[in-house]
């Protein structure tokens, strides 16, 4: 077995956890960001990353209901038409067996198997500090497995969130586009990363996914920060950055026991590749932190 099918197995594993506790902890959210840091280098894998990867996708006990589900629902009958609109009024109200019933009808007829996928995404939207997170590390690992015979898994896994919090209305376009200036400071960067990254998806959804992470953004405090820390960059990160290597995977490493650094980590790691080389103190500064 291969890199891709080791990771797209655990991938598999993972969302079919019975999981209690808040999405933004899902562990979706840990597996896709080791997933991430393990790819800056493919050839040679980390094996403590790779096997933590493993661990933690049989950490749960696992449902074992997904497909009975689909198939008594199949079994009503999928009718003449199937209503987006009807899907989303499930979510609403926080009906979960209506919620459930048309996810399914929605999935039955799609081609991809992301179309009900992506308008529970949108919806978990709404509510981005709640849900922002874990819909984006979700949708990600089911495009990194992108496989119709498994998408009824990810969208049951989505909808068993959804149901734990209500969802506030759909809000209005506030019309602000999102950028990585270095200028600007979000207090949880994962969440702020997870936001640039959903508003870059190319999905059929965009809009919408793109009308809630702008009203997210107007009601943020992006105020430019004023930590006290050096102004420099280490010449690790900076060969990094220039070059790439293996800084973020011995960092992982590390930091293995804990999830949610290694999902700090990551935000970090898209930073650094994604932004300025004047994002490049305050990373080395955050990396700093999460030594500590």
């Amino acid at each position: 077995m291969n890199l891709l099918e080791e990771i797209k197995e655990c991938f598999d594993r993972c969302i079919l956890s019975q999981y209690d506790g808040p999405p933004s902890e899902h562990p979706i959210i840990y597996l896709n960001s080791i997933k991430n840091i393990i790819g800056d280098n493919k050839k040679n894998p980390s094996k403590i990353l790779l096997d933590r990867l493993k661990k933690a996708s049989n950490a749960l006990p696992k449902r074992k209901d997904d497909q009975k589900v689909f198939n008594e629902i199949l079994k009503e009958g999928i009718g003449l038409t199937v209503f987006i609109s009807d899907l989303e009024e499930a979510c609403q109200s926080g009906d979960y067996n209506k919620m459930e019933h048309e996810a399914a009808r929605l999935n039955s007829v799609s081609e991809n198997g992301i179309s009900g996928l992506e308008i529970l995404v949108e919806l978990g939207l709404q509510n981005f500090d709640h849900f922002g997170l874990f819909c984006y590390h979700l949708h990600r690992a089911n495009s990194f497995n992108h496989n119709p015979g498994v998408s009824w898994n990810y969208t049951r896994c989505i909808l068993n969130e959804l149901c734990k919090v209500s969802l506030p209305e759909p809000h209005k376009n506030n019309d602000i586009k999102l950028e990585l200036n270095p200028e600007l400071y979000h207090e949880n960067i994962s969440l702020f990363i997870a936001a640039y990254r959903l508003s870059k998806i190319d999905s059929v959804r965009k809009n919408g996914f793109n009308r809630e992470i702008s009203y997210w953004i107007s009601k943020q405090d992006l105020a430019s920060h004023s930590e006290n820390h050096d102004k420099k960059a280490n010449s690790d990160l900076i060969e990094y950055s220039n070059n790439g290597g293996e800084l973020f995977i011995n960092f992982a490493e590390e930091l293995i026991d804990t999830p949610g650094k290694i999902v700090v980590l990551d935000s970090l790691r898209y930073l650094t590749n994604h932004g300025t080389p004047d994002h490049l103190p305050y990373i080395y500064n955050q990396l700093l932190k999460l030594k500590k």
